[in-house]
């Protein structure tokens, strides 16, 4: 004897659907990061080493390092809760909310921090590849899609 299968909510194809734009635009961004890295990598080191002439070369690549690999932890974690938040959804759990506010947490945590680290350098870093709309806005798109998914399955759970 099987317990009753929970039945689909009727908001669930919409909340996949806009959580599936909000990881396309996220996964989109690592992307063209990923495929422009060193390049991205040798403007942030010419500016940071510029504007803090007093900072050694080791503490420049440190700084950059530290900022590309919490960046990609922090876009794992967005993604992976996004995911298995709308496999909840879409099995009719009731239990996504935590998933989906771990993964706006996440994509908020990625625009924020696009824009505090390339803030200075924006142009540096268009000019090495990456286009001005992925180095925040596109983030944040995904961020507020996210939000109003989230609040669609929020919503759709009464």
């Amino acid at each position: 004897m099987r317990p009753a299968r929970p039945a689909r909510p009727r908001s669930a194809g919409v909340v996949v659907a806009l959580w599936s734009l909000a990881l396309v635009l996220v996964v989109a961004s690592v992307l063209l990061v990923a495929t422009h890295l060193t390049e991205i990598r040798v403007a942030l080191a010419v500016d940071l080493a510029r504007g803090r002439p007093d900072a050694t070369g080791d503490e420049v690549v440190r700084a950059i390092n530290i900022a590309f690999l919490a960046g990609a932890v922090v876009a794992a974690v967005a993604v992976l809760a996004a995911v298995v938040g709308c496999v909840r959804v879409w099995e009719g759990r009731r239990s996504v909310r935590g998933w989906f506010v771990i993964a706006i947490i996440g994509a908020a945590a990625l625009a924020v921090g696009g824009a505090v680290t390339i803030g200075s350098s924006a142009q540096a870093v268009a000019d090495a590849g990456l286009p001005s709309a992925f180095q925040w806005p596109v983030p944040a798109i995904a961020c507020a899609v996210g939000v109003v998914a989230t609040v669609v399955a929020i919503i759709g759970d009464r």
